[in-house]
């Protein structure tokens, strides 16, 4: 599955500014944090043809999310 070498690796979550209201709090909470890629969504879970690929993501403080591939920014190993 596309994305499955990134599960396990550290990004920054840079989740975007829509505006208010803010449907996703947690989300923007988030945002700028170091996160844990934790597993890809399948198929059955996200429509890739509208939103790409998208990952399970945890932050430090157990907060967990999802975020789309262009929301992450990949540590270098």
């Amino acid at each position: 599955m596309k994305g499955e070498k990134l599960i396990g690796r550290r990004a920054k979550f840079t989740y975007p500014d829509y505006g208010y209201p803010d449907s996703h709090p947690d989300h923007t909470a988030h945002s700028g944090q170091m996160v844990t890629i934790t597993a890809v969504l399948g198929e059955d879970e996200v429509d890739p043809t509208l939103l790409g690929t998208v990952f399970s993501i945890q932050a430090a403080d157990g907060w967990k999310g999802t975020a789309n591939r262009d929301e992450l920014t990949v540590k270098r190993q």
